[in-house]
């Protein structure tokens, strides 16, 4: 395993600030921890959507270095993922957990490679 670093953190923590600010997510309190995370990802996250807070999780490692690019496109998509929330929610009310979560990383991943480069 490869450890990340608090200098890898503080890149993610500013990352995540950028896309909030970006977004608009201005009505959310966000706080970050440098702590494992499931299934080798870069990052999570634990939202309390009535209470509008969420805590990212930024892994202590992987099995692969990261590079500064992998960072900051870590951040981009767990702010995105954050922002179509309630519109996933939506969706879970009519479709099942696996095609709301395929159609939502569809257009994160169409954002990574459209929005994402520009910024």
């Amino acid at each position: 395993m490869v450890k990340t670093t608090k200098k890898d953190f503080e890149l993610f923590k500013k990352e995540c600030q950028k896309w909030i600010d970006i977004v608009g997510l201005k009505d959310w309190h966000f706080w970050y921890e440098h702590d494992e995370t499931n299934e080798n990802c870069i990052a999570q996250y634990l939202d309390d959507v009535q209470g509008r807070s969420c805590v990212i999780y930024f892994t202590t490692g992987l099995d692969d270095k990261l590079s500064n690019h992998d960072i900051k496109s870590g951040a981009f998509h767990e702010i995105v993922e954050l922002y179509m929330k309630d519109l996933r929610k939506m969706a879970l009310t009519a479709h099942s957990y696996a095609m709301v979560d395929e159609a939502t990383h569809r257009v994160i991943r169409m954002l990574e490679n459209v929005l994402f480069p520009k910024y």
